[in-house]
C-alpha cells in the first residue's frame, strides 16, 4: 500500500560547521556459547544534533537482549549549506496470505523549489507494535526490504522522499515468535541541500552477496573540476532486498553496514572512495539467503579554501540485559541503554 504520512519540515541556513553523515555500521556483539545471536531489527537512529554536535544512535532487538557499539561515519565541512527535517508516521498490516506480507511505500514532498541536489544527513526510525490489532509480539520486524531515497527535484517540482519497507515472517514462522499484525512507525529523516553545481559526480552502486560472507564494497573513481581540491562523498539513497528460496523471505539480522569512506587523491582531480553495502547473519543459524543492496552516492567539490575534516567512525553504547541468553550489561561493565548520545571534538 502506499501511504502519505505527516509532514513537518524546518529549514536553516546554517553558516558555521556543518556535521556531515556518510553512513552507519550497526552490530550486534553478544555471544551464547560462541555463536552469534542477530535479531529482529526493532527502532534505530543515526542522527546528527548539529547545535550540540552529538550524535544520536539508537539499535533495538526485537525481544532478547544483546549489546553493541553502533557506529556512524562523520566529516565537518564549513559552509552554509541549507537543511531540513522530514517527518513522516505511518502504519502496516500483514495481509491474510499463505505467505504473511506488509508492504509500505511512503511518499513525502520536500520543499525544494530553488531544485537544489540534497543528501541524506541522518535519521531516526521508530517503530512499536499496535496493540489494537490481533497479535503484538515486539517492537521490531523481520523486514525484508527497506529503501530510502530522495528523489531529485527539477525545475518544476520539489523533491521527494520515497520510503519502502517490507517486512514477513521467517522460514521457521520466528523459531516460534509471532508476526505482529499491525506496526506503527515514525521516521524523521535530516536533508541537506546544496547547488547543483557542487556535484561532482553521482554514483549508482548495486551489489549482491550473502548474509553469511564479508560486506559486499564498491570503490568509486570520481573525477573533479579543475578548480576543485577536495571532495565530499554523501549517500542520497540506501536499500536492501533479500532473497531466499523459502517462500517466508524475513530473516534474523547481525549487522547492517551502509557507509561510504572518505576521499583518497590518487590526482590532482579526482577522489577514489569506497562504498560499503550489506547485511549479515550467523550461518549457523540462519537459512541462506541472498543480499541485493544498492546505494546513491554523490562527490560534492570543494575549494581549498573550505576547511573540510574527517571525523571518522563515532560509536555510541547500547546493551539490554536478558537471563534468558546469559547476559548482564552491568557484568559487562556497559550502560543499560538502547540508546545513546555521543559528543566528538
Amino acid at each position: 500500500t502506499e501511504r502519505t504520512g505527516l509532514l513537518l519540515t524546518v529549514v536553516l541556513t546554517l553558516a558555521r560547521a556543518l556535521s556531515v553523515w556518510q553512513g552507519l555500521d550497526y552490530s550486534w556483539q553478544h555471544r551464547v556459547g560462541g555463536f552469534e545471536t542477530p535479531h529482529r531489527l526493532g527502532s534505530w537512529q543515526s542522527r546528527l544534533d548539529q547545535g550540540r554536535r552529538l550524535l544520536n544512535a539508537t539499535f533495538t532487538p526485537g525481544v532478547n537482549g544483546d549489546f553493541a557499539f553502533p557506529a556512524t561515519r562523520l566529516a565537518t565541512v564549513n559552509a552554509s549549506w541549507v537543511t531540513s527535517t522530514v517527518v513522516a508516521v505511518f502504519e502496516d498490516r500483514i495481509s491474510n496470505a499463505s505467505v504473511p506480507v506488509a508492504q509500505t511505500q511512503v511518499k513525502q514532498h520536500i520543499d525544494n523549489s530553488a531544485g537544489f541536489f540534497t543528501f541524506i544527513n541522518g535519521f531516526d526510525l521508530s517503530m512499536e507494535c499496535n496493540k489494537s490489532c490481533s497479535i503484538c509480539n515486539s517492537n521490531g520486524d523481520w523486514i525484508t526490504a527497506f529503501n530510502m531515497t530522495l528523489v531529485a527535484s527539477t525545475q518544476t517540482a520539489d523533491g521527494m522522499l520515497d520510503l519502502t519497507l517490507e517486512r514477513g515472517w521467517t522460514p521457521s514462522q520466528g523459531g516460534g515468535k509471532p508476526l505482529s499484525t499491525c506496526m506503527s512507525y515514525r521516521l524523521q529523516l535530516d536533508v541537506v541541500l546544496v547547488r547543483n553545481s557542487l556535484v561532482a559526480q553521482t554514483a549508482s552502486t548495486h551489489l549482491q552477496g550473502s548474509l553469511f560472507t564479508p560486506i559486499p564494497s564498491e570503490t568509486i573513481m570520481a573525477q573533479l573540476p579543475p578548480a576543485a581540491k577536495q571532495g565530499l562523498p554523501v549517500i542520497y539513497n540506501f536499500g536492501w532486498r533479500l532473497e531466499g528460496k523459502q517462500p517466508n523471505q524475513g530473516r534474523y539480522l547481525e549487522r547492517f553496514n551502509f557507509s561510504v569512506t572518505p576521499c583518497s587523491y590518487p590526482t590532482d582531480n579526482s577522489c577514489n572512495y569506497t562504498v560499503f553495502a550489506g547485511l549479515q547473519s550467523p550461518e549457523v543459524t540462519t537459512y541462506p539467503t541472498t543480499t541485493l543492496t544498492s546505494m546513491l552516492t554523490a562527490v560534492l567539490w570543494l575549494p581549498a579554501s573550505t576547511d573540510l575534516r574527517d571525523i571518522g567512525l563515532v560509536n555510541g553504547t547500547v546493551c539490554k540485559s536478558d537471563p534468558t541468553v546469559f547476559l548482564n550489561c552491568h557484568d559487562q561493565g556497559l550502560p543499560e541503554q538502547l540508546a545513546d548520545s555521543i559528543s566528538w571534538s
